[in-house]
């Protein structure tokens, strides 16, 4: 049986991989590649068998806010997106973070939201952490990562994964 490596996805990568679009019918699992950096993340992370899906109802809390109050989303389109991303927490095998999971506070980054998001992949254990801030890019070293766990932008994450899949 194979492990599946633990992920932390930042609330960014699930609002850019639907805020326009809607979300989609098929999440993709490269190879190939598409266009759509975000959506290939997801879709490498909930569709492979090679990762598990961490959470924390602070990412999710926050990917709801976003979706309703910056981009108008109906509260019922919402809640079935936040259902879907539990479903995959569940199904690949990964965590939900609540509050009180936390056992670490972080104040690495400049970011008061980044933080919570870090202190998420600590509680849930993650192998690695994809996202799209600069903040919590910056974090990251070239040899170590961030405390020892690797920080990829959503086209980092895809290429790699698409690269090894090959």
């Amino acid at each position: 049986m194979t492990v599946r490596r633990r992920a932390v996805l930042d609330v960014q990568i699930f609002i850019n991989a639907v805020a326009h679009t809607g979300i989609p019918e098929i999440w993709p699992s490269p190879p190939p590649l598409t266009d759509r950096r975000f959506i290939d993340t997801i879709g490498i992370i909930v569709n492979g068998s090679e990762f598990a899906l961490c959470t924390g109802w602070h990412i999710l809390d926050n990917i709801a806010k976003i979706l309703n109050e910056t981009y108008d989303w109906e509260k019922s389109l919402v809640d079935i997106y936040i259902k879907w991303i539990i479903d995959q927490c569940i199904f690949t095998g990964g965590v939900i973070i609540s509050d009180q999971d936390i056992r670490v506070r972080v104040d690495d980054s400049v970011d008061f939201e980044d933080n919570k998001v870090l202190e998420i992949v600590l509680a849930s254990e993650a192998d690695l952490l994809i996202s799209d801030d600069g903040d919590i890019l910056t974090l990251r070293s070239a040899k170590h990562g961030w405390r020892g766990i690797p920080i990829f932008s959503p086209t980092e994450f895809a290429q790699s994964v698409s690269n090894a899949r090959r």
